[in-house]
């Protein structure tokens, strides 16, 4: 088959018949057309393997480009510029997909810090009213009750102490928006019981025994 045939192919969306035909032909003549034709096809397919998220075959076909364009590059200019823009939108793709990762477990172990708290309340006699209340962006982690007075209680996890404290995190602006959201729920339940809200830290992750702090009667700002 000529390279022009198999550059019709590649055009037409048949990538994988057209990398498998081009192979062996660059492979044994390296001429300008079946360098370029090496380079588009090879190309293609790395495109192809971003898209159906094959990162670790598009890390390889992108390894393949570079050594094709250092040793064809000074020759063929115009390899280089595209390489380059590939390595940048990949490198832009796996900055993303560990950025969903991280937020995706740091959701979970949210989760589950809260579900830990919420057993911690449970063993020591409260009564839980809501999880995850929210009045527009403001939301309250957990609404217990113990006896008749009604508990506020923000939930912080942190895998460690390392960087700081779990309780650090509930910062000035957190704690005004804390105090809008119960005022809130207050109101709209006609709540006229005693009230105080509460911070309970945990620090772990999900499969340990983890570390449970509950402090009490924190002041709102």
């Amino acid at each position: 088959m000529k390279v022009r045939e198999i550059e019709e192919m590649r055009m037409a969306g048949k990538t994988m018949e057209a990398y498998e035909l081009i192979r062996p032909i660059y492979a044994s003549t390296k001429t300008y057309e079946t360098i370029v034709c090496m380079f588009n096809v090879a190309c293609d397919v790395f495109r192809k393997n971003v898209e159906e998220n094959n990162y670790n075959d598009a890390e390889k076909i992108l390894m393949a480009l570079d050594r094709l364009v250092h040793t064809h590059g000074k020759e063929i200019k115009f390899m280089g510029n595209t390489l380059k823009t590939l390595h940048n939108d990949f490198n832009k793709t796996i900055k993303k997909l560990r950025k969903d990762e991280n937020n995706a477990q740091h959701i979970f172990t949210g989760e589950w810090g809260e579900i830990v708290a919420e057993e911690h309340l449970r063993a020591k006699g409260y009564a839980i009213i809501e999880r995850d209340w929210h009045s527009g962006h403001k939301d309250i982690d957990i609404i217990a009750k113990q006896g008749a007075e009604y508990v506020f209680i923000e939930v912080k996890t942190r895998t460690s102490n390392d960087f700081m404290a779990p309780e650090q995190a509930v910062n000035t602006q957190k704690l005004r928006n804390l105090r809008i959201a119960i005022n809130h729920y207050i109101k709209s339940h006609d709540i006229d019981n005693k009230v105080r809200f509460d911070i309970i830290t945990i620090v772990g992750k999900p499969g340990d025994t983890p570390t449970v702090n509950h402090i009490t009667n924190v002041m709102l700002i």
